[in-house]
């Protein structure tokens, strides 16, 4: 694609495609998970600046939180982490909790079933910083945020239930790197 540059811009004279990127918005392989306590989304690439992990009709059969947990060539990362999650509810205000084991994602009741968003975006070598939202019901939205630095790079992603023991029992899990 050639590109000419013009005051501090560039413009393109041909069309912005995913090819034509180095580094493009790429989705993992989505998984709908039942009966098991982790979901992993391996081999992300090394340029990765930022992940998205989208839950979309989530649920765990018991009322354990969620952790993200960010993985290296030496595993996953199980420590280290500064994170706290809320839930608000409009009838009888909030409730949450806060992690060093993962990026944690405020669950507690098995009926919950959660749609939305964590963004994990690399701050600088191997820190990485997350914020998330998911909408639980009508009147129920989880948020949080968090820090973690790694000892060396990037290159999967676990969920899994905080007490190693929930399982998966509807929805569908995926991943968009960049």
């Amino acid at each position: 694609m050639a590109l000419t540059q013009v005051q501090g811009g560039m413009i393109g004279s041909s069309t912005v495609t995913p090819t034509n990127l180095s580094e493009p918005l790429t989705s993992g392989t989505a998984q709908t998970p039942s009966a098991v306590t982790f979901v992993d989304f391996t081999g992300i690439p090394s340029y990765v600046k930022r992940l998205t992990v989208m839950f979309n009709g989530v649920s765990f059969t018991n009322t354990a939180n969620i952790f993200i947990q960010l993985g290296t060539a030496s595993g996953f990362a199980s420590t280290g982490y500064i994170s706290t999650s809320n839930i608000l509810n409009n009838a009888s205000g909030s409730s949450g909790s806060s992690s060093t084991s993962g990026f944690l994602v405020f669950d507690g009741d098995a009926n919950y079933v959660l749609h939305g968003t964590c963004v994990i975006s690399l701050v600088s070598s191997n820190s990485f910083v997350s914020t998330h939202s998911y909408r639980v019901s009508t009147s129920q939205i989880i948020l949080g945020s968090g820090s973690v630095s790694l000892g060396s790079t990037l290159n999967s992603v676990r969920i899994i239930s905080s007490d190693n023991t929930g399982t998966f029992d509807a929805g569908t899990i995926n991943i968009l790197y960049e």
